[in-house]
């Protein structure tokens, strides 16, 4: 039998472009090197618990209350193997009908070829099941209009703060809050550490169980390293 299940997997996952990698340079902070080392060290080498360590899930969870003055309890967080493995976990549980997105589309290409849903670049787009991923680098003006346009009830927000800073998320909006994935990560500081998060939603424990059954935890050498690196912060 040549008809089999894996087949239009493999077909849509061979028609993606190889991604491109960019050799980088970057001086790792002192203090994340000292975490890694203390935790070789305390024999922290094994698996943590699977959401992620406690206090780096407290540390995100009180840096985005502060940031955006949300209210995101650790619980509500689950550490990722990078702000890639959010992103794949967010579009394989959340989208429905199709995936907007607003500016760079590249780290969403693999996820909807997989999931086999379609990638929109237009606001009329947007229909009941859509997930729609945004970003800090997204325009104030897109950002309302997207969200006018589409239904808090049916509708998934992620906003991804990795690629640029701002003073604003959709979650601050009663109307989205409980709709709205928060995710980031530390490659701009700590490439190939593999350290991201993905916070805040009623499916936050959905979420949390996608991502387990794919990797069951972050590094854990890395995770008190960078946990190290932002308690000094």
């Amino acid at each position: 039998m040549t008809d089999t299940l894996s087949h239009p997997l493999a077909d849509r996952v061979s028609k993606l472009e190889l991604p491109t990698f960019t050799p980088v340079d970057y001086e790792i902070p002192q203090s994340a090197k000292d975490g890694a080392i203390q935790a070789l060290a305390d024999g922290k080498t094994h698996y943590t618990n699977r959401p992620g360590i406690v206090p780096l899930r407290e540390w995100v969870a009180n840096n985005l209350n502060t940031t955006y003055n949300l209210s995101i309890d650790k619980d509500e967080v689950t550490i990722t193997c990078s702000v890639v493995e959010a992103i794949f976990a967010c579009v394989m549980v959340l989208a429905e009908t199709n995936v907007y997105v607003a500016g760079d589309a590249s780290q969403l290409h693999g996820a909807v070829a997989i999931k086999d849903v379609p990638l929109v670049y237009a606001v009329d787009e947007i229909a009941n099941g859509t997930l729609i991923y945004l970003t800090g680098a997204d325009s104030q003006d897109t950002i309302d209009a997207v969200l006018e346009k589409a239904n808090p009830e049916t509708c998934w927000v992620v906003w991804d703060a990795s690629h640029a800073s701002a003073e604003t998320n959709p979650a601050q909006d009663a109307t989205w809050a409980s709709r709205v994935v928060t995710i980031s990560d530390t490659e701009n500081v700590l490439p190939g550490w593999r350290i991201g998060w993905m916070a805040g939603s009623e499916k936050a424990n959905q979420l949390r169980a996608f991502k387990q059954s794919m990797t069951i935890c972050s590094p854990s050498i890395s995770q008190w390293a960078v946990n190290e690196w932002v308690s000094g912060e």
